[in-house]
């Protein structure tokens, strides 16, 4: 072996060890952190209901109970996306009033299943929407739907109160 070679075995092999004790260290760290308890202040009252937004597969406002985690709230919330950054939530405790409001759907995340929620889109109409984003990108407004093949002006209506397009 010349000794171009044998450098190229030892970087290799460095960088080998580097990347698992890399791999080691993330997961040590992230066994070693303790769930978060969600808890209230005495004489406070604990609200039932809190708002998680950002990188969760399934963004909005989830009923959490004494006792319940940040990891029990990011389960109800279908878990973080891949490009989620851990050490950064956004979780919000809405005021009373707004706490009666219905949570809404984004359109330009929601999959079939969560679409059909929505009054009036059955499976067929769910299934449009997800191939329309897919092709043309996002939703900008709530009339862009109505590119959508099977939607038009009273669907839009009827789901309009009931739709986000994201922040």
């Amino acid at each position: 072996m010349d000794r171009l070679d044998r450098f190229w075995v030892g970087a290799s092999f460095v960088l080998f060890l580097v990347a698992v004790a890399g791999l080691a260290a993330f997961l040590y760290r992230r066994d070693a952190v303790p769930p978060i308890p969600i808890t209230s202040q005495p004489g406070l009252a604990f609200y039932a209901d809190i708002q998680i937004d950002g990188a969760v597969t399934n963004p909005g406002l989830y009923p959490l109970k004494h006792g319940d985690t940040v990891d029990d709230l990011l389960a109800a919330a279908g878990g973080l996306t891949p490009s989620a950054d851990e050490g950064y939530l956004h979780l919000d405790v809405p005021l009373a009033s707004k706490r009666s409001q219905a949570q809404k759907v984004d359109v330009n995340r929601a999959e079939a299943w969560l679409l059909q929620v929505l009054p009036g889109i059955g499976p067929d109409k769910a299934r449009a929407i997800g191939e329309y984003r897919g092709s043309h990108g996002p939703f900008r407004a709530a009339e862009d739907l109505l590119r959508v093949p099977g939607i038009g002006e009273a669907t839009l209506e009827a789901i309009k109160p009931f739709i986000t397009m994201g922040e």
